[in-house]
């Protein structure tokens, strides 16, 4: 088979499970393509290893992608989410196009670090799709009651109510979730 496999992850656990499912694809014999935005962390375990072929889609990134916590207020921290997720929408959309375009089999998705179902799945048109969710977006769906946490959860609460709706959307287009 020919796969497109798509993630935007952090290093951790989720990019192992990414890589495992890569490398036992190419053993069996499959085609696995990879179709990442540049948000997704290369340095820890390069998706290159185990791909056959590797496309990287520009995206501006959330201050806290590139190492440390974003500096500003936390009303501007909210914004430059909402904007890094603006830009990942547009290369999903993008990402999506490409694939339909290659003649895959089957798109294979892992998550997306910003809305969780990336929102490549409600933009595949001719390619079928299979949803890995490891987990959902955790942060977005249980609520703390820290009040410490409070002036955080203010700042992030609008960001918060669109990004489950596109995780909802992204989840409910593909046609497989795993």
């Amino acid at each position: 088979m020919r796969i497109a496999t798509v993630h935007d992850l952090p290093s951790g656990g989720a990019k192992r499970a990414f890589r495992a499912f890569a490398r036992e694809l190419r053993a069996r014999g499959d085609t696995v393509d990879v179709f990442i935005p540049s948000s997704a962390d290369e340095t820890f375990m390069p998706s290159q290893e185990v791909a056959d072929g590797l496309r990287v889609f520009p995206v501006v990134a959330w201050p806290s992608d590139t190492g440390g916590q974003p500096a500003g207020s936390l009303p501007l921290r909210a914004l430059r989410y909402v904007r890094a997720r603006k830009s990942g929408e547009s290369a999903q959309q993008e990402i999506a196009s490409a694939i339909d375009a290659g003649g895959y089999d089957v798109a294979f998705i892992h998550p997306s670090r910003l809305t969780q179902a990336p929102s490549v799945l409600a933009h595949l048109h001719r390619t079928p799709s299979a949803y890995y969710c490891q987990e959902p977006l955790r942060a977005h769906y249980e609520h703390t009651s820290d009040p410490l946490n409070l002036p955080w959860r203010v700042a992030m609460e609008m960001p918060r109510v669109g990004t489950v709706a596109v995780d909802r959307r992204n989840v409910l287009a593909a046609d497989r979730v795993l």
